[in-house]
Parts: C-alpha cells; structure tokens; sequence
C-alpha cells in the first residue's frame, strides 16, 4: 500500500502570516527539526524544508524534494525504537 499526502503549501512560498499564526508555525517547525536531528544529527534547516498540509498542520522534511520521504509531524511522538528502525531503513535505501 501507498500512501500519499497533499503538501498544498511550502513555508517559502507563503508571504504573509498573521500574528497567531506565525508563532504556531515557528513552533512546530522548531519541533519538527529538532525530532528530525534526533533522528540523522545535524543538518542545515531551511523554509523549503517546512510545508503546511491540506488541515493546516506544520510539517517538516529532510530533503526539499517531497517525494524522497516523509515528514515529521510536530504532534507525532517517536519512541527510540522507532527512531533506530526508521535509521536502519534509510542506511538500507
């Protein structure tokens, strides 16, 4: 089975945010980095890393090309047997 997500929106194509709103994304971003660097280490942030799906919700990728992997979802928790499964699936890619 694939799965495919709607990625309507990437955070550098946006050009203006209203105040509540930029701090939810500046905040979910942050997050998704910092779940993201707990997965690989350290890596260089950038808007086109940052997209807002279909429902509004932040998300962050690795690779600016959407279709070479998934996101991180700032709502989504990762045990560390997860993170070590999804480290071993991308060493096997």
């Amino acid at each position: 089975m694939v799965f495919i997500e709607h990625i309507p929106l990437r955070l550098c194509n946006i050009q203006d945010i209203p105040h509540p709103e930029h701090l939810y994304v500046l905040a979910s971003a942050l997050d998704g980095f910092e779940k993201l660097y707990s997965f690989v280490g350290y890596f260089q942030p950038r808007e086109d890393l940052i997209c807002v799906d279909g429902d509004g919700k932040v998300k962050v990728w690795l690779n600016p090309d959407l279709s070479r992997g998934s996101s991180i979802d700032h709502d989504q928790e990762v045990s560390s047997d997860e993170r070590n499964i999804r480290i071993e699936e991308k060493m096997v890619d």
